[in-house]
């Protein structure tokens, strides 16, 4: 088992993959939003759209 090559037991394994996913759909997530938001506002700056996209996928305002 690859697992066991690394040292780390298979529910390790497991649970660092399905949170590679996870992080994987959302920096999707994020880069369509932020791709969205330069649409709509192509005068925007990095600092604004960032701020932008965190309050619309986290609800806060910075």
């Amino acid at each position: 088992m690859i697992a066991e090559v690394f040292g780390i037991t298979r529910q390790g394994f497991y649970k660092k993959l399905k949170r590679i996913k996870e992080d994987e759909k959302a920096q999707e997530v994020i880069i369509e939003k932020v791709q969205n938001e330069r649409l709509l506002q192509p005068n925007y700056g990095a600092k604004k759209i960032t701020s932008s996209a965190t309050s619309v996928l986290f609800g806060e305002s910075y």
